[in-house]
């Protein structure tokens, strides 16, 4: 039997920026969602992990990590906390 996992972490209710894919409104919404219908329970729970670069180069341009990068050398948001390489 298959079954589907979630993989969640309360750290990306952190993702505040409008209209972005994972803000932190639609992925509240989504896991209630989940919840209230009694999904969330039957959902095998997948630990979630820093990505690779490699792995971010799969969802994301060259030029937007490029600028990540920039941004976190600038005193932005620790690279630590967002990329491992």
């Amino acid at each position: 039997m298959r079954r589907t996992a979630i993989v969640y972490d309360p750290f990306n209710l952190r993702h505040t920026l409008e209209g972005h894919p994972e803000n932190f409104r639609r992925l509240k919404g989504t896991v209630e969602l989940l919840e209230d219908d009694g999904i969330l329970e039957r959902l095998i729970s997948v630990a979630s992990t820093p990505a690779s670069l490699d792995a971010m180069y799969c969802a994301h341009t060259h030029s937007y990590l490029e600028r990540l990068e920039i941004i976190t050398g600038r005193g932005g948001p620790s690279r630590r906390r967002y990329l491992r390489q």
